[in-house]
C-alpha cells in the first residue's frame, strides 16, 4: 500500500520539558460581563484565570489553588475585597497564596482601606473603574 503524501496534523508536538507554566490570575468581580471581558483579555495575552464573584468563593479558591496574582473588585455582594486580603492572613490558616499581589478595582468611589488591611503588603495597586483592559494588564504585569 502506498504511503499517503498528506501531512499528519493529528500528532501533538513533543513537550520539550522546558515549557513554562502559564501565569494564573484570580479575577474577583461580581459583574459577569466585566469578569468575562477581563477573562477573555487575559486569555488572549497568555494568562490562565479563574473567576469568583463573592468573598466566600474567592477565599475558597485561594485555599485550594495556587495563583500568581489577584485582580479584585472592592464592592462584592457578601462583603468587600479587603476581606479577601485579610482572610489570607487569618491565624491557623495554611495558605499557599499568602504573599500574592492584589490589584484592587474600585467602582468609582474610593473606599477607605480598613486598618486590618493596611498592614498587608499584598495590596499593590488600586485602579478606579472604569479602566481599560490594557491598564489592568499593565498593572498586573508590573507585579508578577
Amino acid at each position: 500500500m502506498p504511503q499517503s503524501s498528506k501531512p499528519n496534523h493529528s500528532r501533538k508536538p513533543k513537550a520539550t520539558g522546558e515549557e513554562k507554566p502559564r501565569t494564573n490570575i484570580l479575577v474577583v468581580e461580581d459583574e459577569s460581563l466585566i469578569a468575562m471581558g477581563i477573562e477573555m483579555h487575559l486569555a488572549k495575552e497568555g494568562f490562565d484565570s479563574s473567576l469568583a464573584s463573592t468573598v466566600k468563593q474567592a477565599s475558597a479558591l485561594l485555599k485550594e489553588k495556587h495563583f500568581d496574582a489577584v485582580l479584585c473588585d472592592l464592592g462584592l455582594p457578601d462583603g468587600d475585597g479587603w476581606q479577601i486580603v485579610c482572610n489570607l492572613h487569618e491565624p491557623d490558616t495554611e495558605n499557599r497564596n499568602e504573599n500574592i499581589p492584589f490589584v484592587m478595582l474600585s467602582g468609582g468611589f474610593r473606599e477607605e482601606m480598613p486598618d486590618e488591611a493596611k498592614g498587608h503588603s499584598n495590596i499593590k495597586a488600586i485602579l478606579d473603574k472604569p479602566c481599560s483592559q490594557q491598564k489592568i494588564l499593565d498593572t498586573l504585569k508590573k507585579y508578577l
